[in-house]
């Protein structure tokens, strides 16, 4: 089964085990990817991306992530945004920015069932 592992989910599960026992490991994981950058909100967001059309406006979306994030994940939550990898920062539109400032901010993960180690995860888009 897909999934996912590593340090964070490993903490993650321990710390919530109680609670994920309780749910049946039936649960809404909502991630703020960009938290430790200071950014609590979509609107917060949405300015940092705002900044970034207007300084790369001609550069791809896909190749300049203005957060720091790991290029893949960025690729992977443009992907959820329905943002396309080929688009200049120019040509987005404010409902793209949002779009994109929501899965920065309040990612959805599905948490559908247990393996031994292992939390299957399934992305909500």
């Amino acid at each position: 089964p897909a999934g996912f592992s590593g340090p964070a989910i490993l903490r993650l599960s321990a710390f919530a085990a109680r609670e994920l026992h309780g749910a049946k490991y039936k649960a809404t994981l909502v991630i703020n990817w960009v938290g430790a950058q200071g950014i609590s909100n979509t609107e917060q967001a949405v300015q940092a991306l705002t900044e970034a059309k207007n300084a790369h406006a001609t550069k791809l979306v896909s190749t300049i992530c203005p957060l720091g994030l790991p290029k893949r994940l960025w690729r992977g939550l443009l992907e959820n945004a329905q943002v396309a990898a080929d688009k200049q920062w120019a040509q987005t539109s404010r409902k793209e920015l949002n779009r994109m400032a929501n899965e920065l901010t309040a990612h959805s993960i599905s948490i559908t069932g247990k393996v031994v180690g292992l939390l299957v995860l399934h992305s909500c888009r």
